[in-house]
């Protein structure tokens, strides 16, 4: 089975929480729709013809880490409703810097094709999160892949919360399994057309698997690691 895998490296990269104003943490994956609107961006689409054209596709998301994370201090106007006027507020902004990331697609061949020539030679610039967070390297490739029901993961996104028993220690990890990071993300966008702006349509929660685990469920098994694939529309 022939699956499309992208690789993908920035200087800096940063995934705002939503609900975060003053100081808006990062997730430490990009999510569905920032990967969509990537593919978007390659093929020359707009951001809701690319949501519809991709909404079947079997997604997989694994971060293969960054050398540092910080904060940066960021100056932004706000508008007083209430006065009709603007004045100025101090945002902090977490970012990653140097990461990777690596991008599983699984769906109609000619599809795969279509995005594969889109990213080797793309029709906007590629950006992760905001607009001048430039992706410096990106690598898509066709590798070989099968479904299996068990194996081991690591700096996985799963969609979903887990099971009990549904992860257990690595042998190659053996300790306590800590705290995993579980996410609320917008499953769909709503395009206003007229005015320019989206608004949020319903939710997923998705599960940061960050440490070597055993998991019991169904799995993408390539070559050199396992990946847990899903839709993100669903």
């Amino acid at each position: 089975m022939k699956v499309l895998r992208i690789k993908l490296r920035a200087y800096t990269a940063s995934f705002r929480k939503p609900q975060n104003m003053k100081i808006q943490d990062s997730f430490p994956f990009p999510p569905p729709t920032t990967i969509i609107g990537l593919f978007g961006a390659a093929m020359g689409l707009k951001h809701d013809q690319a949501l519809k054209l991709f909404e079947n596709s079997l997604m997989g998301i694994k971060v293969n880490g960054s050398v540092a994370e910080g904060y940066d201090l960021w100056k932004i106007r706000k508008t007083d409703k209430s006065r009709k006027k603007t004045f100025k507020s101090l945002v902090k902004r977490q970012f990653y810097y140097f990461p990777e990331y690596r991008i599983y697609l699984l769906d109609d061949e000619k599809l795969l094709q279509r995005l594969y020539q889109a990213l080797k030679t793309p029709i906007y610039a590629l950006s992760l999160g905001r607009d001048d967070e430039l992706i410096t390297y990106v690598n898509p490739e066709f590798i070989e892949g099968n479904f299996i029901t068990q194996g081991e993961i690591e700096n996985v996104l799963i969609k979903g919360t887990l099971e009990p028993g549904q992860i257990t220690p690595s042998e190659l990890n053996n300790q306590p399994i800590k705290k995993l990071g579980v996410y609320r993300l917008t499953r769909n966008f709503q395009i206003n057309s007229r005015k320019g702006y989206r608004t949020p349509v319903g939710y997923c929660e998705y599960t940061f698997v960050n440490v070597k685990v055993e998991y019991s469920g169904e799995l993408l098994h390539t070559q050199e690691e396992n990946i847990s694939l899903w839709r993100w529309v669903e």
